[in-house]
C-alpha cells in the first residue's frame, strides 16, 4: 500500500466548502505523515469514486444533499467494501453516528470540535484499527475453514465438558445440526447415557496432558481414536478441552483381517503338528487292524467290528486332510468329488448326534428318499452336518428345543429366484439344519460366517465352524443361507447343485490280493509302536527285517554293511537327522540303494523334492497294507 511508504488516499464526501477546506489544511499541515485529499460533495459521485479508485479512508458526512442519516453511511459502507470510514457529524446526528460505530464505521468526529491532532490521529487509528480487525477476522476465517476441512470430529468443550463448537465432520457423521448437540457432553455424542467409567477428563485435568484412547460409538456401530487436549489460559488455568475423535473402523477391520491371515498360518503350521502326530496314530490303528481283518472268519461279528473300526479310521485320515485343507497346506489339493446320494450319510450322522445330545432336545427329519446325486465328498458332508447341529445344540442347551433336518430337491428357476434368496437359477439338493434355540440378530447373522467369530463363552468355541461350513459348501459349487427369528428360530439352508447325469454309487473297489516278498529290508522310525507294527506288516509279507528307531545308529549300522539290505524306509520327522538327510548319507556311502519314505505330515516332501534327493518314493501315513506292500513291490521291482 502507499500509506506504507507515507501517503494516505483518503476519500472526503462532504457538501460545505467551509468544512471541507478546514479538512484539507489540516491534512495538509499534518507532520510525519502525507496525504492525498479527493473531495466530493455529493453521496452519488463519492460512490463512483469508490468504484474506479482505491482509497486508504473514507470520511464522509451523514447529511448531504441527495443523502441523509444513517442511510447515508450505509451505502457508503457498502459500496467502501475493504475501505475503513469515518463518519463526520454534527451535534444533532450524534446518535446517529454511534449506531454507524456499531454497523462497522471505524470512528465518528464531531464538526466544530474537531483538532488537527485529532483529525489526523482519528484517521491513522482508523485505518491501523480496520487493518487488525481485517487480520483477525481473516485468521479466524482461515482457523474456521481448517476446523471444518478436519475429517475427524472435533468439539470445543467447556471445563464441564459441555460442548460450545463443533466441526462440519462431527455433524455430517452424527448426522445432525449444531443446535443438537451444543450444550450436550461429550459422553451423549458416542451414544452413552452417562459419563464413561474410565473417562480421561480427570487426567487431563491433573496433569495438564492429552489423554488418547478408544471407544465405540453406541449407534454407528464404528471405533473412534478419542484424544481429550486442555484448553489453558495464560495462567495456566484450565478453560475448556479439545475433543478429536478419529473413526479406526476400517483401519480396526484390516488389523482384525491381518490378525486372521497371522493366525491362519500359526494354525496352518499347528496343522502341520496335529497332521503328523494323528496320522502317526492312526498308523498302527490301520496297520494292526487290517493285520487282524486277515484271520478273522468272513461274516463273523469280530470281522465287522474290525470293519467299522478301519470305516471310522479312514473317516479320520478325511477329517486330518480335511484341517491340512483348510490351513492351506494340502499338497492334493481339493479331494475329487464324486456323485453321492447323501441320504446314508445324513442318516448315520444322526445316528451318532443322537446318543451325544441331551434328551431335553429333540431330533425331527424329514429325508426324501427320491433324492438324486450330486458331487461330493461324504466326509465334508458329515463335517457341514456336524458343524451346523453343535451351533443347534448350543442354541438350545439351556432351554431344550427342537433340531430339525430336511432333504428335498428344489428347483429354483428366474420368475422365483427371489423366493429363495437369491441363489441362482437350477436344480439343488436343499439340506436345512433348524432349531427352536435363541434366534439371532441381523447384526450377528451378518458375521456368523467370519473366521474366529463366536458368541460362544471363552472355551466353548474357535469361531471356525461356520467358516468351515461355509469353505466346504463354496468348494462343492453351492451356496449356503441363514434365517433367524431373535428368541425363537434359526434355520441354515444348504444348496448343492444336483449332478447332471445319474450316476451310480461308486463302490470300493474289490480288495487286492497282498503283494509279497523276500528282500531285506532296513526300517527305522523313532516312534516305537510305528515300528514294530511296520516290522511285523513286513514280516507277514515275507520280507526280511531289521527295525531300529534311532537314525543316528540306522546310519551306523548301514555304513558297516551296506550291501545286507535290498530297501531302506524311513521316516521323515525325526530327532538327530531327519529322513531326507539320512537319505543322502545312505546314497553317498551306496548310490544305488533304494530308500522310502514315509510321513505323516511335512511340506517338504513332495514328489518334486523326493526325486532331487535320489529317493525312490514316499509313502503317506496312514497307509493300508495293500498299499504300502503295492508301493514297496514297486520300488523294488523297478531296480531289478
Amino acid at each position: 500500500m502507499e500509506y506504507q511508504t507515507g501517503k494516505i488516499k483518503v476519500l472526503l464526501i462532504e457538501d460545505s466548502n467551509m468544512d471541507a477546506l478546514f479538512i484539507k489544511r489540516v491534512l495538509e499541515r499534518a507532520k510525519g505523515v502525507s496525504f492525498d485529499l479527493e473531495t466530493v460533495a455529493l453521496l452519488e459521485p463519492g460512490l463512483n469514486r469508490l468504484v474506479e479508485k482505491k482509497f486508504d479512508i473514507v470520511l464522509t458526512d451523514l447529511g448531504l444533499p441527495d443523502s441523509r442519516g444513517f442511510k447515508t453511511f450505509e451505502k457508503v459502507y457498502a459500496q467502501a467494501r475493504n475501505t475503513p470510514v469515518v463518519v463526520l457529524t454534527g451535534l444533532d446526528d450524534e446518535e446517529v453516528a454511534v449506531k454507524a460505530i456499531q454497523s462497522g464505521a471505524q470512528d465518528y468526529l464531531i464538526k466544530g470540535k474537531i483538532g488537527s491532532d485529532l483529525l489526523v490521529r482519528s484517521i491513522r487509528y482508523a485505518i491501523e484499527r480496520y487493518r487488525s480487525e481485517k487480520a483477525l477476522k481473516e485468521s479466524k476465517e482461515e482457523w474456521e475453514r481448517t476446523f471444518d476441512a478436519i475429517d475427524d470430529i472435533i468439539t470445543i468443550m467447556d471445563p464441564d465438558m459441555s460442548i460450545l463448537r463443533m466441526n462440519r465432520a462431527a455433524l455430517q457423521v452424527l448426522n445432525g445440526r449444531s443446535e443438537d448437540f451444543i450444550g450436550k457432553y461429550c459422553y451423549q455424542l458416542h451414544g452413552y447415557p452417562e459419563a464413561c467409567k474410565q473417562c480421561p477428563a480427570e487426567k487431563v485435568i491433573r496433569e495438564h496432558k492429552s489423554v488418547t484412547g478408544e471407544i465405540e460409538h453406541i449407534h454407528l456401530g464404528k471405533t473412534f481414536q478419542v484424544t481429550l487436549s486442555p484448553l489453558l489460559d495464560e495462567n495456566v488455568e484450565l478453560i475448556g478441552f479439545v475433543h478429536i475423535a478419529k473413526d479406526i473402523s476400517e483401519k480396526r477391520k484390516i488389523e482384525a483381517h491381518l490378525r486372521q491371515i497371522q493366525i491362519m498360518e500359526a494354525l496352518g503350521t499347528l496343522a502341520g503338528g496335529i497332521a503328523h502326530d494323528l496320522n502317526n496314530i492312526l498308523f498302527p490303528i490301520f496297520g494292526y487292524t487290517e493285520m487282524t481283518l486277515e484271520s478273522m472268519p468272513e461274516g463273523s461279528t469280530g470281522r465287522r467290528n474290525l470293519e467299522q473300526v478301519i470305516k471310522a479310521a479312514e473317516r479320520a485320515k478325511s477329517m486330518v486332510e480335511q484341517i491340512l485343507t483348510f490351513s492351506r497346506q494340502s499338497h492334493e489339493g481339493r479331494k475329487e468329488l464324486k456323485p453321492w446320494k447323501l441320504q446314508p450319510v445324513i442318516k448315520e450322522t444322526l445316528k451318532l448326534l443322537r446318543g451325544s445330545l441331551p434328551t431335553t432336545i429333540g431330533i425331527r427329519k424329514n429325508i426324501d428318499e427320491k433324492c438324486g446325486y450330486v458331487l461330493s465328498d461324504p466326509t465334508q458332508i458329515h463335517q457341514i452336518l456336524m458343524n451346523l447341529c453343535a451351533n443347534a445344540y448350543h442354541a438350545m442347551r439351556e432351554k431344550g428345543g427342537i433340531l430339525e433336518v430336511n432333504l428335498n430337491e428344489v428347483s429354483v428357476q428366474s420368475d422365483n429366484a427371489q423366493a429363495f434368496s437369491g441363489i441362482p437359477s437350477g436344480s439343488y439338493l436343499k439340506l436345512s439344519v433348524s432349531d427352536t434355540g435363541q434366534g439371532m440378530d441381523k447384526a450377528t447373522m451378518e458375521k456368523i460366517f467370519e473366521p474366529y467369530f463366536t458368541t460362544k463363552k471363552s472355551g466353548e468355541g474357535t469361531g471356525l465352524g461356520l467358516s468351515v461350513v461355509k469353505e466346504i459348501v463354496k468348494n462343492h459349487n453351492g451356496h449356503i443361507t441363514v434365517r433367524s427369528v431373535p428368541g425363537h428360530l434359526t434355520v441354515f439352508d444348504v444348496w448343492l447343485p444336483l449332478a447332471d447325469v445319474k450316476a451310480v454309487q461308486p463302490k470300493l473297489p474289490p480288495p487286492e490280493s497282498l503283494q509279497r516278498g523276500h528282500e531285506r529290508i532296513l526300517l527305522v522310525d523313532d516312534e516305537e509302536v510305528i515300528t514294530r507294527m511296520l516290522e511285523q506288516i513286513l514280516e507277514h509279507l515275507g520280507y526280511k527285517v531289521t527295525s531300529m528307531t534311532s537314525s543316528l545308529e540306522t546310519l551306523e549300522i548301514f555304513r558297516r554293511s551296506p550291501e545286507s539290505f535290498d530297501l531302506v524306509i524311513t521316516d521323515m520327522t525325526m530327532p538327530s537327522m531327519t529322513g531326507s538327510d539320512l537319505a543322502k548319507e545312505l546314497i553317498s556311502i551306496r548310490p544305488d540303494i533304494p530308500i522310502l519314505i514315509a510321513t505323516g505330515f511335512s511340506e517338504t516332501v513332495t514328489p518334486e523334492k523326493i526325486a532331487s534327493l535320489g529317493i525312490k518314493g514316499y509313502i503317506r501315513k496312514p497307509v493300508s497294507v495293500a498299499e504300502m506292500a503295492k508301493t514297496i513291490r514297486q520300488v523294488l521291482d523297478n531296480e531289478k
